[in-house]
C-alpha cells in the first residue's frame, strides 16, 4: 500500500507538465556517388568497407579541388519533400557551414541554409487519433566522417565522409513519446517506400536528434529546449525522452534553471556543448558552388514517380480490404512487407485478415531470426495465399497453418520451400469439417462428461471452452473448432444426449 501511495506522488510530481518536443532526422540518400565527388556512397558501400578506401581527394579536402554536385541527390531530395507536402524552392543555395573537428576535413559542412523544401507535415495515428506533425524545412547536406576512439588514439574514417544526406527538421508540434516515434517511424517509412533512404538506423542510414523541452499545461510560452543527439532507435528515442522529461521538471521545481545544451544519451543525458546560435556557424555562400534551379517541370515529373504512400496504404486495408487498424498499420509501416502482403492477397484470397494475421503473427518474427527481408522468405507471397484459401475452405486450422508457414521458412527442416499443400498431406494436418464424424465426435464427449453437461445448463457457461478442449483432444486438434463450437452449443441445447 505504502509502495502504491509513493507511485501516485511520484506520478502527480509531474502531471502538470506538458512534453514539446521536435525532431531533426538525417537520413542518408541512396545514390551510388557522394555528393560533391565520384566515391562509393555509404549507402552503396560494404558498412565493413576497409577504412578510407571510398574516398577522393575531395573528400579528405586536399587544396584546389573542386565540388561537382551529384543530380541524382538533388532529385531524391525534392521527390522525399513532395512525399512530405512540402514546398519546393525554385531556388536554393549552398552554404558553408563552420566548425572544427577531425570528421569534417574541410573545416566546414556544405550545407544549405536556404533550404530545397520549406513547410510539409508527417501524418501519425496515436491511440485511433490522426493527427498532422509539421515539417519547418528539408535541406541536403554533406555527411561527416566517422572517428574510431581506442587505446588513447582516434582515428578517423573518410569512407562516409561527403555521403549525401537530407535534414529533416519537425515543427514543436509533438506532445508525447507515442507521437515522436509514430513520426519517426512514419517518416523512415515514407522515405523507404520513395526509394530515397534504406533506413538502417543500426548503419547509420537514419539518425535522430530529439529537441525537448517542458512547460507547465496551458502555458503558450515554450520552455528551453535541450538536444539530445544521435539516437539510433525507437527504444532509444523512448529512452531519452522519459528521462530528459523527468530530468527537466525536477531542476525546475528545485529552482533551478534549465540550460540550452546538446546532449549524449546513454542511459542518462550527457552534456557535450552549450547549443550554438547560427551565427557560431558562421554560415557564408559556397563560392565554388552555384544556386539550384528548380523548374515546375520537373516537378511535376518527379512528383508522378512517387507510388501510393505508407498512410494511403493502411486506408487502402483497413477500407477496402477490412484489415483491422492494428494490423494495417504494422504492415504498412514496412514498405517491403507491405509488398510482399500486396501481393499475396491480390485476386486470390476472399479473407485478407488471414494473410495480415499470419505476416504479423508469424512473419515478421522470422524474417527478424534470419535477418532477411521478405523477399528471401520460403514462404513466397503466392504460397502464402495458397495457405490461406485452404483456411478460408476449412481444410486446415489458423493454428495448423501456423506451424506449416515455420516449417517452409526453417532453412533446417525438411519442408523448407515445399508448397503448403504438400506439407499438409505428409504432416496429416487436414482439419476434420466433416459434420456427420464431428457430430459423433460432440455426442461422445458429452455422454462421458455428464456431470459436467449439467452444471453447464444449471449456468456454468464457462464449461463450454471445457467442452471444446476435450473434443479437440479426440480429434487429435484436426477439428474445425468453428463447426464443433457450434454444433457444441446446438447439441446442449438438446434435451436428450
Amino acid at each position: 500500500m505504502k509502495r502504491r501511495i509513493f507511485v501516485k506522488m511520484i506520478e502527480a510530481k509531474y502531471i502538470d507538465w506538458e512534453l514539446v518536443i521536435g525532431l531533426e532526422v538525417h537520413a542518408q540518400l541512396v545514390s551510388k556517388w557522394k555528393l560533391f565527388s565520384n566515391s562509393i556512397s555509404a549507402s552503396e558501400s560494404n558498412t565493413n568497407a576497409v577504412p578510407n578506401s571510398n574516398t577522393s581527394l575531395h573528400d579528405i579536402a586536399l587544396p584546389g579541388v573542386l565540388p561537382i554536385p551529384n543530380f541524382s541527390c538533388i532529385e531524391q531530395a525534392i521527390k522525399a519533400g513532395l512525399a512530405l507536402e512540402g514546398k519546393i524552392s525554385a531556388v536554393s543555395s549552398w552554404d558553408r557551414k563552420h566548425y572544427f573537428y577531425p570528421d569534417l576535413p574541410q573545416g566546414y559542412q556544405i550545407t544549405q541554409s536556404t533550404q530545397i523544401v520549406t513547410e510539409g507535415r508527417i501524418p501519425i495515428i496515436v491511440d485511433g487519433i490522426k493527427k498532422f506533425i509539421g515539417m519547418n524545412e528539408l535541406h541536403i547536406e554533406q555527411d561527416a566522417a566517422k572517428c574510431v576512439h581506442g587505446d588513447g588514439i582516434t582515428y578517423v574514417d573518410f569512407n562516409r565522409c561527403g555521403t549525401a544526406l537530407i535534414e529533416i527538421v519537425t515543427k514543436p508540434d509533438i506532445r508525447s513519446k507515442k507521437e515522436a516515434v509514430e513520426c519517426f517511424k512514419n517518416l523512415r517509412a515514407i522515405l523507404i517506400c520513395i526509394g530515397v533512404c534504406n533506413g538502417n538506423m543500426e548503419n547509420g542510414d537514419m539518425r535522430c536528434d530529439v529537441n525537448i523541452s517542458v512547460r507547465k499545461k496551458g502555458d503558450e510560452k515554450y520552455g528551453t529546449r535541450v538536444e539530445i543527439k544521435n539516437l539510433n532507435s525507437t527504444k532509444s528515442i523512448v529512452d531519452a525522452i522519459d528521462y530528459e522529461y523527468k530530468r527537466q521538471i525536477d531542476i525546475i521545481q528545485n529552482g533551478g534553471v534549465i540550460l540550452n545544451e546538446t546532449m549524449l544519451f546513454n542511459g542518462v543525458t550527457i552534456p557535450i556543448r552549450s547549443k550554438e546560435d547560427v551565427a557560431d556557424y558562421r554560415y557564408i555562400k559556397d563560392p565554388d558552388l552555384m544556386p539550384i534551379y528548380i523548374g515546375e517541370e520537373v516537378v511535376k515529373n518527379i512528383k508522378e514517380s512517387i507510388p501510393e504512400l505508407p498512410m494511403e496504404k493502411l486506408m487502402r486495408y483497413v477500407t477496402q480490404l477490412g484489415i483491422k487498424e492494428a494490423e494495417a498499420s504494422i504492415i504498412a509501416s514496412e514498405p517491403l512487407i507491405a509488398k510482399y502482403f500486396d501481393e499475396a492477397v491480390l485476386g486470390y484470397v476472399s479473407t485478407p485478415q488471414n494473410v495480415a494475421n499470419i505476416v504479423t503473427c508469424e512473419l515478421f518474427r522470422i524474417i527478424e531470426k534470419y535477418k532477411i527481408s521478405p523477399q528471401e522468405l520460403g514462404l513466397a507471397p503466392k504460397m502464402l495465399s495458397d495457405l490461406c484459401v485452404m483456411i478460408e475452405k476449412g481444410a486446415i486450422s489458423f493454428s495448423a497453418a501456423k506451424s506449416i508457414v515455420n516449417e517452409i521458412c526453417d532453412v533446417n527442416s525438411p519442408y523448407y520451400r515445399k508448397e503448403p499443400s504438400y506439407v499438409v498431406d505428409v504432416m496429416d494436418l487436414n482439419q476434420i469439417s466433416d459434420e456427420e464424424e464431428l457430430i459423433q465426435m460432440v455426442s461422445e464427449v458429452l455422454k462421458e462428461e455428464q456431470n459436467e453437461v449439467e452444471r453447464y445448463r444449471n449456468g456454468e457457461e464457462k464449461l463450454l471452452g471445457y467442452f471444446v478442449g476435450k473434443i479437440m483432444k479426440k480429434s487429435k486438434g484436426k477439428g474445425n473448432p468453428v463447426k464443433i463450437n457450434e454444433l457444441l452449443l446446438k447439441k446442449l441445447k438438446e434435451g436428450d444426449i
